[in-house]
């Protein structure tokens, strides 16, 4: 096996590398090296303890049957079950969970619960809990609840909306952080009618982008339903990024925002090329998240992303914390959360783990 570091692996860190086999790492002594890795599988390894390695591969079945076959051509023996069938249903969850995760830092996020954070979280639980403990029990639960909205999301997109008034350079800004030409841009305003998406990963982090019609009074039908999906996808999202720029009326935006929560919004104030000194009205005391951009130059874009990154990390749980990954789980720990009999909670422990 080729691994991307020389460096001792240590308990608990994962590496990244490729799976060669025996004679073909013998091969690459003499042959080109590249030539063999260009024929292994990737893996990602994790050292569990002194004596055992855990191997992920993601290039399906046939992957899987190389790796095995290479070990036991080395003598490793192999077991009659499946490891999959050797634990409770949280590993299983877990192990499926991650085969579907795009990025390596929310497969990282997903491994620890394949190591069996959760499961020992119930372990842990059946032995402390009793009528005394039943209010800390129930307080941790609620813990769990908020890490697991977005635990069942890992191998989803982070939601990120651009929204604004027409002209302020929206498109343009999400083709910057994307790095190609997603959104049609125009200096005429009311270019985009409806939701436009695009994919990118941020700092290890999958990011579904969403271009939406500006925000304004329209006469005109197709754009009227636009600006309608525009505020109808503010709810759903992740992140809300508000655009501006130093043409942009204030006031008359928040009076066509008003009563939407916008404490964790971003602010953007697009083109800030053009901000003459003191003379843009200060931007709205319930969005004072300011980012200066110029979209058609990279400006301030790579502020903008650490921004976005910064406030979704906001919301994923420490390391090394117990977390449901799946709607069964998170709806089970809802249950125990409200649950006020010790014996019931036994019940859906059980059932969280059988």
């Amino acid at each position: 096996m080729c691994m991307a570091s020389d460096h001792e692996l240590r308990i608990g860190q994962l590496r990244y590398g490729h799976w060669v086999g025996p004679l073909a790492e013998q091969l690459s002594t003499v042959n080109n090296k590249e030539n063999v890795l260009d024929s292994g599988e990737s893996v990602v390894v994790s050292l569990l303890a002194p004596d055992t390695l855990e191997v992920h591969c993601h290039g399906g079945s046939a992957a899987v049957e190389r790796i095995i076959a290479d070990l036991s051509s080395v003598g490793v023996r192999r077991a009659n079950d499946p490891i999959i069938n050797r634990h409770g249903i949280l590993h299983q969850e877990a192990l499926l969970l991650l085969s579907q995760c795009r990025t390596a830092r929310t497969a990282a996020i997903v491994l620890e619960q394949v190591r069996g954070r959760l499961s020992r979280w119930v372990d842990d639980w059946k032995h402390l809990l009793n009528e005394d403990r039943l209010e800390a029990f129930r307080s941790d639960c609620e813990r769990l609840v908020r890490w697991g909205r977005i635990g069942v999301r890992l191998a989803t997109p982070f939601h990120v909306v651009l929204v604004g008034p027409p002209n302020v350079g929206k498109s343009t800004l999400m083709n910057a952080m994307l790095g190609w030409d997603r959104s049609i841009t125009s200096s005429e305003a009311g270019t985009t009618r409806d939701l436009l998406n695009g994919s990118t990963v941020l700092q290890g982090l999958s990011i579904q982008l969403t271009d939406t019609a500006g925000i304004r009074q329209s006469d005109e039908p197709i754009e009227r339903e636009g600006i309608r999906r525009s505020y109808g996808v503010i709810g759903e999202a992740d992140l809300v990024v508000l655009v501006i720029d130093p043409q942009c009326d204030v006031s008359r935006l928040n009076k066509q925002l008003d009563g939407l929560d916008r404490s964790e919004w971003l602010t953007v104030l697009n083109k800030s090329d053009q901000l003459e000194v003191d003379t843009f009205p200060s931007v709205a005391e319930n969005s004072p998240l300011l980012i200066q951009t110029v979209a058609t130059t990279g400006e301030g874009i790579d502020r903008l992303q650490q921004r976005i990154v910064g406030a979704i990390e906001q919301r994923l749980p420490p390391p090394n914390c117990p977390m449901p990954i799946s709607q069964r789980s998170l709806e089970l720990i809802r249950q125990l959360a409200d649950e006020t009999t010790v014996s019931r909670a036994f019940e859906l422990l059980d059932e969280l783990n059988r």
